[in-house]
């Protein structure tokens, strides 16, 4: 399996939530829907949780029956395009015309699309790698989920100067050329029917609190530690904890072999709970970037060792319904955080 493929789709689907996250709160209020902000912040909590196991578990009667995942990737691809144009469509309508009153429903259209693909599509690594070889495998993924967010004081201007319109065109390009190539490029041994490739029900439940662990992670490296040492320059230590996570994630394979995937999960989540307790004392220069980086590494370690970990606790067969449970927590997660941050 060519993992550069699943990355650059990893890397366009970052970078396409990053957008949604930045014109969101605008299109809704050119339209005059910003009452409609916290609906979306709650389906778009319920989608995670419901449709990501659904389409996981979908995809994993397909291989246990001696098929591949590709029928449901393709499924949530193509629905997610269909909407990534309808919403560029729609964001060129007129403020006060008829177009603008079916946003909401493309925008939930386009959260089901993107949701629907992501947990068959990690899954695949899981297919075509035996569970010691999956952190190797998974570690370009998950510096295409970390680097975009070193790259966010460059992407936010782009976005500004393309507009919304072009943004999501250019989104849905992105997602369908990779995922094109995903397809093109993964080489997804036939197997044999597998009925009795049963899940374990412990592992399942692990997988959606090692998800919730991640969000959490996620939160403290890029947001709650470079608010904390200044709001002043929060995005630049959120880009620097960025990059020290991708620098950390490149590595990560050896690293997980050395500490243990649990040491390596827990050890990044103290790492960063560690920046936090500290970060309100590093106001100086030298501490408020060593803390960030710091804390970016935490993340690093954790993401490196969070869905390898996941995965490598089940059959091949269950790989699917375990990344949707893990995509499910963190969902979760993420919106808690952010509703407790608020």
């Amino acid at each position: 399996m060519r993992v550069w493929a699943l990355a650059a789709l990893q890397a366009a689907v970052t970078i396409a939530w990053m957008a949604y996250g930045y014109f969101q709160p605008r299109l809704l209020a050119r339209f005059g829907f910003e009452s409609l902000a916290g609906l979306l912040a709650w389906y778009l909590a319920f989608a995670g949780t419901t449709l990501a196991p659904l389409a996981g578990d979908a995809s994993d009667r397909l291989v246990r029956s001696g098929g591949d995942r590709f029928p449901v990737v393709r499924a949530g691809v193509a629905l997610a395009a269909a909407s990534f144009v309808a919403v560029a469509v729609t964001a060129r309508a007129e403020a006060g015309g008829l177009a603008r009153f079916v946003l909401p429903l493309f925008v939930a259209i386009w959260i089901a699309g993107m949701t629907v693909f992501q947990a068959p599509a990690l899954a695949l690594v899981r297919d075509v790698a035996a569970p010691g070889e999956v952190p190797s495998a998974l570690s370009p993924v998950v510096v295409a989920t970390t680097l975009p967010l070193a790259l966010w004081p460059w992407i936010e201007p782009a976005l500004a100067a393309l507009g919304g319109a072009a943004t999501f065109l250019a989104g849905g390009v992105a997602v369908v050329a990779t995922a094109a190539a995903l397809g093109r490029s993964v080489a997804v041994p036939v197997a044999a029917p597998r009925p009795n490739d049963g899940a374990r029900g412990g592992s399942v439940l692990v997988a959606f609190a090692c998800g919730l662990a991640s969000a959490a992670v996620v939160v403290l490296a890029t947001d709650l530690v470079p608010g904390a040492i200044a709001r002043d320059g929060a995005a630049g230590r959120a880009a620097l904890a960025g990059l020290a996570a991708s620098l950390v994630a490149a590595l990560a394979a050896p690293l997980v072999r050395a500490l243990g995937a649990v040491g390596a999960l827990v050890g990044g989540l103290a790492i960063a709970l560690a920046c936090r307790a500290v970060a309100p004392w590093c106001a100086g220069a030298i501490g408020a970037g060593a803390v960030s980086v710091l804390a970016g590494a935490g993340l690093g370690l954790h993401l490196g060792a969070a869905l390898p970990f996941v995965l490598s606790a089940q059959p091949a067969g269950r790989a699917g319904l375990t990344t949707g449970l893990y995509l499910a927590g963190a969902v979760v997660g993420s919106q808690v955080a952010r509703a407790l941050t608020a």
